[in-house]
């Protein structure tokens, strides 16, 4: 509690000092709401910069992480923060330190923040003929329902006066095998899917145990938990019932579905263009295979590994150390390359980082709808600009594309937004990292091959051949280049991955014995030192 009071008592008083805002650009830019507009700022927003948006940020993510904020949509945090921001803006009298900034921000806790309950919530278990006694272990509860113990935990005559299809609902679980257990939670609903979690991780456990009976087979191990439960809160006896939505299946006129077909026309190159090569092929397949998998399942978390299993298929090598800044500028050099438009790229990496957490084993029930839209959203991106990218340009396998961005005009383009917003943004700053370090590695390799030397990753030298001495540099690290080539004999020269790190490169090394070179190792100035005899 006290960690994000401060954080929105910093937050307000950054805001009020207006250091880090400004009217009309910024990265993150919003209307005032109608409510607090005056007339001479109608049509004018706000921007936030600097340490507001990092503020803003902290809070938004503190908030939808706690458990009683859970019943909120992402929009509608998102939405009561501005609020708060924007009037903070306009009326800072009422924000700065003291007691009326302590009531404001106890004011926008009340807004997004519910009281929590304890709810004790009964799912029936499908798949089970019979059952007889009961079970406790992990604190659930199984047994069999009967109609005086379902009368009195609901108090059916109660809820039979008050709402008889509830009542009807409720009376559908007498007879069959309950599984119970108490959740905490600021509504039914979330409370219920983190006790569906629970029951289906403890009915795991349960299943793996059963399988150690040497007469038993897998196929009588087959229950599950039912779609519909009930739920009652213990501080007041409320009751309610729920059970999954059925959904209503596509229609079969797929012809007259022409938005959902154009992917499929745009994949026929891969399925059909008998000069795409195989590796080509492959890679989209497992692709499209990995975002069927996501759409088919109803868990987040595995929906989000498929989808980075998706991107890793199209836009990842085996070569890639940093697997989610690589997707993070790729996605974005693909965008600037193709001429469309992107998500920020730190938002994916965040999602992949969300992906690493579950797949390494530290956390599980992290992903949520709105990472999952998200990155669906960049896939299908992704695989449209790439196949258009492969159509045109004829690469024969993923190396060949990834290599192709990564020294492509784009990628350039792509550091310079990024280097634009490293200021403001972690995720910019460490992603642009990775992509001068990436751009480095492969002029190098380029050079070396090209020279029939070895890349040297250590310390020395990148490439150190008898007659010539080679120090590969991107435009952050050129300044540093001449001292790292003293006391090599021969000529010597700096190679710049791009045509900015070249022109910086030429400027550096002027009226020097040093010679440049591009990122293909083409020379660009001839060093002047003699060779060695």
């Amino acid at each position: 509690m006290s960690n994000i009071i401060k954080l929105i008592s910093d937050f307000f008083c950054t805001i009020t000092s207006r250091k880090s805002t400004q009217y009309l650009f910024g990265l993150r830019h919003g209307k005032i709401p109608r409510d607090l507009k005056a007339d001479q700022r109608e049509n004018e927003g706000i921007s936030l910069r600097g340490e507001a948006l990092y503020l803003y940020g902290q809070i938004f993510q503190t908030i939808r992480d706690d458990m009683r904020s859970e019943h909120r949509t992402d929009k509608e945090i998102d939405d009561t923060l501005w609020w708060y921001t924007c009037d903070a803006f306009l009326n800072s009298s009422k924000y700065k330190r003291g007691n009326q900034q302590k009531q404001m921000t106890q004011q926008l806790m009340d807004d997004v923040f519910s009281p929590l309950y304890q709810y004790e919530i009964l799912f029936s278990l499908e798949n089970v003929k019979s059952f007889r006694g009961e079970i406790q272990f992990g604190g659930a509860r199984i047994f069999q329902i009967d109609d005086n113990w379902l009368d009195q935990w609901l108090n059916l005559d109660k809820v039979k006066y008050k709402d008889k299809e509830l009542h009807e609902f409720c009376q559908n679980f007498a007879d069959k095998t309950g599984f119970l257990l108490t959740e905490k939670g600021a509504a039914p609903g979330p409370a219920a899917n983190r006790a569906r979690n629970k029951a289906t991780t403890l009915l795991e456990a349960l299943r793996s145990s059963l399988s150690f009976h040497r007469h038993w087979h897998d196929e009588q191990l087959m229950f599950h938990l039912s779609d519909s439960y009930i739920s009652r809160q213990l501080e007041d006896g409320t009751t309610s019932g729920a059970w999954s939505r059925q959904w209503e299946p596509i229609a079969t006129d797929f012809a007259s579905e022409m938005e959902g077909l154009d992917f499929l026309n745009e994949y026929r190159i891969i399925l059909e263009d008998t000069s795409i090569k195989k590796k080509i092929k492959d890679a989209f397949e497992r692709a499209v295979s990995w975002i069927s998998d996501a759409v088919a399942t109803e868990n987040f978390d595995h929906k989000v590994i498929f989808l980075c299993s998706a991107l890793e298929s199209v836009l990842c090598t085996e070569d890639d150390r940093w697997k989610g800044e690589s997707l993070a500028y790729r996605m974005m050099t693909l965008a600037v390359e193709t001429g469309n438009g992107f998500i920020d790229p730190g938002l994916a990496l965040r999602i992949y980082n969300v992906r690493s957490s579950i797949t390494h084993g530290s956390k599980v029930d992290v992903a949520v709808k709105s990472d999952y839209f998200t990155l669906r959203h960049i896939a299908h991106d992704v695989l449209r600009e790439s196949i258009n990218l492969v159509a045109k340009r004829g690469f024969r396998s993923i190396a060949e594309l990834t290599c192709y961005l990564d020294g492509s005009e784009s990628f350039q383009k792509t550091a310079d937004l990024l280097d634009e917003h490293a200021k403001d943004s972690k995720g910019a700053k460490r992603i642009r990292e990775v992509m001068m370090s990436k751009s480095h590695d492969t002029a190098a390799r380029i050079i070396a091959r090209k020279y029939k030397g070895e890349y040297n990753k250590v310390k020395g030298a990148d490439i150190k051949l008898p007659n010539i001495t080679i120090e590969v540099e991107t435009e952050d690290t050129i300044n540093d280049a001449p001292r790292q080539l003293q006391g090599h004999q021969g000529p010597v020269y700096i190679a710049g991955t791009s045509k900015r790190a070249v022109k910086k490169a030429l400027e550096r090394v002027e009226n020097t014995t040093i010679g440049v070179m591009d990122k293909d190792g083409n020379i660009v100035k001839k060093s002047k030192r003699k060779k060695r005899v």
